[in-house]
């Protein structure tokens, strides 16, 4: 397969691609800074792009199997009062560059936690991941309202560790999966991620994994 991988010098993007660079796929990973993907494979190419901008990037994803997003932000200062856009800019023009290059298949990462009760809504509104869950939360419904015509999938994982997969079974829920782990290996994020693009499962679906308390 053609993938595109989008956050590829990230924490989780980097398993993706190592992970898909050793099923044999090949990988195109559109980043900001190339220098910034050490991984050297004769099936990985990278390319310098502006994420925020679909015309520069729709050329780029012509032909390709999937688009696989794993783009985050970082953390912001505590008490930060602005709010968090940067998972709903960065999706729509993913989306829109899809659309231009006629390109269906997309997987991308959200999180658990994004529709909260109201007692632990009131707690997390002013810190900084309240915000970039409520963002998160914006992005999974532009997905769930305007994208009809994409084939998308949102991975929700538990809080990340920058581990490599444990091979252990995922746990897989529409929403919170009860009896799991809080935490989930960045590197069984990258495996499900692949899972859902080769196996064409999920579509048009959110899928929280996680892995479960006594595994």
């Amino acid at each position: 397969m053609k993938l595109i991988v989008f956050g590829a010098t990230g924490p989780t993007g980097q398993f993706v691609v190592k992970q898909a660079l050793a099923k044999g796929h090949h990988v195109h990973a559109l980043v900001r800074n190339p220098g910034g993907l050490i991984i050297a494979d004769k099936l990985l190419t990278k390319t310098k792009v502006d994420i925020f901008r679909p015309e520069d990037i729709s050329a780029h994803l012509s032909g390709s199997d999937a688009v696989v997003s794993c783009l985050g932000t970082r953390k912001q200062a505590l008490f930060q009062r602005s709010r968090t856009t940067f998972y709903t800019e960065s999706l729509q023009s993913i989306v829109e560059a899809m659309r231009m290059s006629e390109t269906k298949r997309l997987v991308c990462l959200s999180s658990w936690g994004t529709k909260r009760p109201m007692y632990l809504e009131w707690t997390m509104r002013n810190f900084p991941i309240g915000k970039l869950l409520d963002n998160m939360l914006e992005m999974e419904e532009y997905l769930d309202k305007h994208c009809s015509d994409i084939h998308y999938t949102i991975v929700k994982p538990a809080g990340l560790l920058n581990k490599d997969t444990s091979d252990l079974p995922l746990e897989t829920s529409q929403e919170r999966v009860k009896g799991c782990k809080m935490t989930i290996p960045r590197g069984d994020v990258a495996r499900f991620a692949l899972q859902c693009v080769e196996q064409n499962t999920w579509i048009n679906s959110r899928v929280s994994i996680g892995i479960g308390r006594w595994k």
